[in-house]
């Protein structure tokens, strides 16, 4: 039913939120607001994303030892209010508090979000969809194509209305924590509906489903199923373009102005029918690997697109369109490729290890953070303006020709 649907993708629309307010603003954030530099922002999200990845080989472990009342996984779904609360306390940090401690909040606030709430609800998300929804390919595909519909107009409503809010109050008194808890508050309270609402099959797993798994096997599994390293693969580039965070920037300084990047949101809405076609397209293609590869070169031509576009807002909306094509699918049928590793997993002889089977995804993540973080202190152009500190007016916005052709980002 709808409702049960809607239950079920509560959880996912919260993290949706968090995940945009994360990634999306906490770097302009940091260094704009709370005046931090850059280059020890990228540092030390990348040590927390290398706690991720070294967390999540024990969460996996934890999950598939995990025999409770509630179920293998549900228990941890519970950390989607850990997820809000502590979204909303990194974005209480004011730019009066001593340097040291501005870091140290950061650092501990962003660890905690991820590295142990999310770390916690991420690995047993697939567990727990599979006992959910009683291990049934079909049903689970589906919920992929219509929640994931959902999930992606909510967190279109939401990147159309935070930057709104944030032009609007990040430089009032209370600063940044008014638009985030705008959004954090109301996520925390429908975000714990799966956890009260959706419960295990228990019958899904059988006697397996109480074995215990021991470090050995999931080490195992790594040298004896290849398809964990080739998920760990796709997810790790899925992961960098949705994590590099420049949007904000890109309209902050480029554009001229933080509140159009709802109009580029806005514009997301035209995505949601093609994912209605996602089944359609699995079926004439053959696979959804050959769905996946050639949106993948779509989204090529569409990051082409937004590099070449400049401060272009046309250009940036169309390519902005067709990047966004390849991360859909990854998105929400990400399970059903899961799926099929577990039972590859069963096949050589292993325990289903649906907990440990997408762990690989943080530590290749991590390795690529580690290996990224320096970046905001190379010697770029002077392609953006000196950090803005709190008191500094914001960049005037620009005048655009056909701007007034594009509807407006603020809701009516």
């Amino acid at each position: 039913s709808f409702g049960h649907l809607m239950a079920w993708k509560s959880s996912d629309i919260a993290a949706a939120w968090v995940n945009m307010i994360m990634l999306g603003y906490l770097s302009i954030f940091a260094s704009d607001y709370l005046g931090l530099d850059v280059g020890q922002v990228g540092l030390i999200l990348a040590v927390s994303k290398i706690t991720d990845g070294l967390v999540d080989f024990f969460i996996g472990w934890l999950v598939d030892n995990t025999h409770t009342r509630w179920g293998k996984a549900r228990p941890y779904e519970i950390c989607i209010v850990g997820m809000t609360l502590s979204t909303i306390l990194l974005f209480a940090a004011q730019p009066e508090w001593s340097y040291t401690a501005k870091l140290i909040w950061v650092f501990s606030l962003y660890v905690l979000t991820f590295s142990v709430f999310g770390s916690l609800r991420g690995v047993g998300m697939s567990c727990y969809t599979i006992r959910h929804f009683s291990n049934n390919n079909i049903l689970i595909r589906k919920v992929a194509s219509y929640g994931g519909i959902i999930t992606t107009a909510g967190s279109i409503v939401a990147s159309m209305c935070f930057p709104v809010l944030v032009e609007n109050f990040a430089d009032g008194p209370m600063g940044w924590i008014v638009p985030v808890a705008i959004f954090m508050i109301p996520a925390t309270l429908f975000g714990a509906l799966r956890f009260f609402l959706c419960k295990e099959d228990p019958a899904v797993g059988g006697d397996s489903a109480q074995q215990k798994v021991s470090f050995k096997e999931i080490f195992a599994m790594f040298r004896k199923n290849p398809y964990v390293w080739l998920y760990a693969i796709i997810m790790l580039a899925y992961n960098v373009l949705n994590g590099l965070g420049v949007t904000s920037y890109y309209f902050t300084y480029i554009i001229g102005s933080i509140g159009m990047s709802g109009v580029l949101s806005a514009f997301g809405v035209l995505l949601l029918p093609v994912m209605l076609l996602f089944p359609w397209i699995m079926k004439k293609v053959g696979t959804m690997g050959k769905m996946i590869a050639g949106l993948s070169v779509i989204s090529v031509i569409g990051y082409l697109i937004v590099f070449f576009s400049g401060s272009n807002l046309v250009g940036m909306l169309i390519g902005y369109l067709l990047a966004s094509l390849a991360g859909l699918p990854l998105s929400y049928y990400g399970v059903l490729f899961l799926m099929n590793v577990c039972t590859y997993n069963e096949m050589k002889g292993l325990p289903r290890m649906e907990g440990s089977a997408n762990i690989l995804a943080a530590p290749t993540a991590a390795a690529l953070w580690a290996a990224w973080s320096p970046a905001p202190s190379w010697p770029w152009p002077a392609t953006f303006p000196p950090t803005r500190t709190r008191s500094s007016p914001s960049p005037p916005a620009p005048s655009w020709p056909s701007a007034s052709t594009l509807p407006s980002s603020r809701p009516s």
